[in-house]
């Protein structure tokens, strides 16, 4: 998957409005995967990712 080309859709460019940009489709499974589990249940204070977005704004 590290060889792999990304996929581009509107939950990755969102992360990459965010800054969080991914080079591979390994990287992009990856945040896809954190949206899933972090984002969808609302659990952003148990995510390192949602922390760090939250301190930002």
């Amino acid at each position: 998957m590290n060889e792999i080309t990304l996929e581009k859709n509107a939950i990755i460019d969102k992360f990459n409005s965010f800054g969080i940009s991914c080079k591979n489709a390994f990287e992009a499974q990856s945040l896809l995967e954190l949206k899933n589990e972090y984002c969808n249940q609302k659990a952003c204070l148990k995510c390192a990712l949602g922390i760090n977005l939250l301190k930002s704004n």
